[in-house]
């Protein structure tokens, strides 16, 4: 998925956490959503969106295999 720029173990090791750049923080709920459904469809993968607060706390979990995409769109 091209607009992935990072993803990475989450800080309990149970699953991942992602980083997506957005154009625009109004909308951010609506390509939160978006995304949810596309992981979904796409690959089976179930989303937890306790986590989907654009201004929420993040956790810094350290992963030596973590995907870096610098070109993200």
């Amino acid at each position: 998925m091209p607009y992935v720029a990072y993803c990475g173990l989450s800080v309990s090791a149970k699953g991942f956490w992602l980083l997506i750049p957005v154009k625009d923080e109004i909308t951010y709920k609506d390509h939160f959503r978006a995304l949810r459904k596309d992981w979904k469809d796409i690959a089976g993968i179930t989303v937890d969106s306790s986590r989907s607060d654009i201004a929420g706390l993040r956790g810094y979990s350290y992963d030596p295999e973590a995907y870096f995409n610098h070109a993200a769109i």
